[in-house]
């Protein structure tokens, strides 16, 4: 049986991945900074609002993204409030890649503290459901 590769390794395909994803996410926000996402053709369509009607969590989060880019961050929150948690998100994502770009190959990192998901969790059912009857009694109202 061949040993086991080790994960330290310098990779190709590491640094090729890290490579790829940092051109897409900074292609993403060149377009999405110079351009209102109701101009782009590419603009994802939300399935759950297609087909009920009702705004979902991830909802307005490209618009919300453009207006983050813009500077406009009180009417981004005010269309997703989940916006906060993008810049966050990017710098540790662009971090893992670019070490993983760099060192041809990804760091090592810690375990996530399963005492944040259940409350990670609890606010996204929130918002959903704060959106589904905010929408619900906006359309019964007419």
């Amino acid at each position: 049986m061949p040993p086991a590769p080790d994960p330290r390794r310098s990779t190709i395909a590491v640094r090729l991945t890290s490579l790829l994803l940092l051109a897409a996410a900074a292609t993403t926000l060149i377009v999405l900074g110079g351009s209102h996402p109701d101009q782009l053709s590419v603009t994802p369509i939300c399935p759950w609002y297609a087909a009920t009607g009702l705004r979902c969590t991830g909802c307005g989060m490209t618009r919300a993204l453009h207006l983050l880019l813009q500077g406009q961050f009180l009417e981004a929150l005010r269309l997703n409030p989940l916006i906060v948690l993008i810049p966050p998100l990017s710098l540790g994502a662009g971090w893992y890649l670019t070490a993983g770009l760099f060192k041809g190959r990804f760091p090592v990192v810690p375990e996530w503290p399963r005492a944040l998901s259940w409350p990670i969790v609890g606010v996204i059912v929130l918002q959903w459901a704060y959106r589904t009857v905010a929408d619900l009694l906006a359309s019964w109202a007419g």
